[in-house]
């Protein structure tokens, strides 16, 4: 049996889906697995191994043909992408992001059966019209044991998630080594210092208190992503002993450098759950997202939620993000503590 597993995007999506593939894979060896990833993360695919297909594909360009109002060229550009994918001829597409630009490619794959969320518990419920067969599945669960009871029903394996096994090839990994060995460091703590959604970022001084107090005791560095997060980590960074910054690194190095890390702090990201996958204790912190839905779980992760009365809201912009500008960094500081301890 050929199946085909349809999650596209963000990061953390991705990450919160290894799980439940890696379960079915375990259970189901006779199951030729391929994968349908968005260009933008296709290099955390490369941790993963086992998968027989990797198909890159680049839903942006799609989006922006239905977003312009061009449904013919939009489905044309579609059908170009997944001609790779009906090559295969796989019996099954579950579509585990619930997307109608997943949903799209699900049925375009050929696939003789195609599976996803029911219309009630899918993120976009026109989605579930592509679909030949529907789950609902219980929402107030975790992410990801919503993704393995989908799969579960699809595949008729075990409703237990699995160890997604991620391994960081030679090369990263000895990048990763060389870059804490350039910043004089052995097993710092790491603070992803950006998110993808403003509302899941703390307020500067919140990191710093969090850094000043985290570098008398094990060495700090702050990470980021772009030149926006670059300044804001010279910031909390900024007269700090003991401190420093990383900057721009490729995903598989990231894994190398959480797995070598004491422990990695910061909002509801990708990188989060890329740690926790690589073995290494988290503190995360929510706001705007719920920590029980959507952080890492097990005795090594702590997460801390905003006890603001709009939290969780869900939105990715807000004037007045309470949640985050109140957040007690002193809480964040003793649960990172008591990780370490």
């Amino acid at each position: 049996m050929k199946v085909l597993i349809v999650k596209l995007s963000a990061l953390g999506d991705i990450l919160h889906a290894m799980p439940a593939v890696r379960s079915m894979m375990l259970s189901r060896p006779d199951v030729e697995t391929g994968w349908a990833v968005d260009r933008r993360y296709s290099n955390v695919m490369e941790l993963f191994e086992g998968l027989v297909h990797l198909h890159i594909v680049d839903p942006k360009r799609w989006g922006r043909d239905f977003t312009e109002g061009s449904f013919k060229k939009a489905t044309g550009d579609l059908w170009h992408q997944v001609e790779d994918v009906r090559k295969v001829e796989y019996d099954i597409a579950l579509d585990i992001q619930g997307l109608i630009k997943s949903a799209l490619l699900s049925r375009f794959s050929g696939a003789g059966k195609v599976a996803g969320f029911s219309r009630e518990t899918c993120r976009e419920p026109l989605s579930a019209r592509f679909y030949s067969d529907k789950v609902r599945v219980n929402t107030s669960l975790p992410v990801s044991r919503q993704i393995m009871s989908l799969v579960a029903e699809v595949l008729d394996v075990p409703d237990e998630l699995a160890d997604p096994g991620l391994t960081v090839p030679e090369g990263p990994r000895e990048k990763a080594a060389q870059i804490l060995a350039d910043h004089g460091t052995g097993s710092p703590v790491v603070l992803v210092v950006g998110a993808g959604w403003k509302t899941k970022v703390l307020p500067p001084d919140s990191y710093r208190k969090i850094a000043r107090t985290l570098a008398r005791q094990v060495p700090v560095i702050a990470l980021a992503g772009d030149e926006e997060e670059k300044v804001r980590a010279e910031l909390i960074t900024e007269g700090i002993e003991n401190s420093g910054i990383l900057f721009r690194e490729e995903i598989p190095v990231l894994a190398g450098i959480f797995q070598q890390s004491r422990l990695v702090i910061g909002g509801d990201t990708g990188l989060i759950h890329l740690a926790a996958h690589m073995g290494t204790p988290t503190v995360s912190f929510y706001g705007a997202s719920q920590g029980s839905r959507s952080g890492p779980e097990g005795t090594s992760h702590m997460w801390v939620q905003s006890d603001e009365g709009c939290s969780p809201c869900f939105a990715r912009e807000c004037d007045n993000i309470l949640c985050m500008d109140n957040l007690d960094s002193d809480t964040i500081t003793e649960a990172a503590l008591g990780v370490m301890r």
